[in-house]
């Protein structure tokens, strides 16, 4: 499954969606105690989601709550509909946002809507070899087998099949 964890601070949420963030909190903890294979996409909004502090505070609760092996995808804004006034993403933010997720423990960091940026890529937690490599939502390689890492050994998590 993946989730939209479209902001992390309940008003926010409120201005942004007009519902609720603690029911997606609650969500996210009922899949992964059923063992839902899970990936969380947050879209980061200039002016709106782009915080750091609050980026932060979301990668601390997702480390806290026991998502540290689940994957995050911080997705690249661009104008549309109701938000046509404000600008795309910087990719500096996104890849701000990918620094601050790493150094709250989360394994599986990923940056999206950015073509050609290699935070896309999954790398190994623990011998840091880039593992699959990713051109827009295309798998260009990969060289997990048996659901571990080719160069260390290392179990990667995920669904391998």
């Amino acid at each position: 499954a993946n989730i939209d964890l479209k902001a992390f601070s309940e008003s926010t949420y409120l201005k942004l969606t007009g519902g609720k963030l603690q029911p997606v909190l609650d969500t996210l903890k009922v899949y992964k105690d059923m063992g839902v294979w899970l990936e969380i996409t947050n879209l980061v909004v200039p002016t709106w989601t782009d915080n750091p502090d609050d980026i932060r505070s979301m990668c601390r609760w997702l480390s806290d709550n026991g998502f540290k092996n689940t994957p995050i995808h911080f997705s690249r804004f661009y104008p549309l509909h109701k938000l046509e006034q404000l600008p795309p993403t910087p990719v500096e933010i996104l890849n701000n946002a990918w620094r601050i997720a790493a150094e709250e423990g989360l394994k599986y960091v990923y940056t999206g809507n950015v073509p050609g940026n290699e935070m896309s890529n999954t790398k190994c937690p623990s011998c840091n070899s880039t593992i699959v490599v990713r051109q827009g939502y295309r798998i260009a390689s990969n060289t997990i087998t048996g659901g571990k890492c080719n160069k260390c050994g290392y179990k990667v998590d995920g669904i391998w099949n």
